[in-house]
């Protein structure tokens, strides 16, 4: 029965943050990591852990961990560098 609720609960929860204002400023999201530790450090690892901050302007939630899966696939992405030229040790060159 305990289950069947908690699942239920979990399923009617919005998916989206309210709205970050001066009322919930220094809130987390998801709202079980409030209260809860361990659902804290669950976000924190799957990436979903957001803050309620004040920026320049306005309110605004900030992410406050980046997960696994974003950095592969950013590195996936991005374009192998080219390493920097190397200095020559020969006095000689350049002059």
């Amino acid at each position: 029965m305990f289950a069947t609720l908690l699942l239920a609960l979990n399923l009617t929860a919005p998916l989206t943050p309210p709205r970050c204002e001066a009322s919930t400023l220094g809130q987390y999201w998801p709202p079980a990591a409030n209260n809860d530790a361990a659902a804290m450090h669950a976000a924190a690892r799957s990436g979903e852990l957001q803050r309620c901050v004040r920026g320049f302007i306005r309110y605004r939630w900030a992410r406050l961990t980046v997960s696994w899966r974003e950095i592969s696939k950013q590195q996936e992405r991005a374009e192998p560098s080219t390493p920097p030229a190397r200095r020559s040790s020969d006095p000689s060159v350049g002059s």
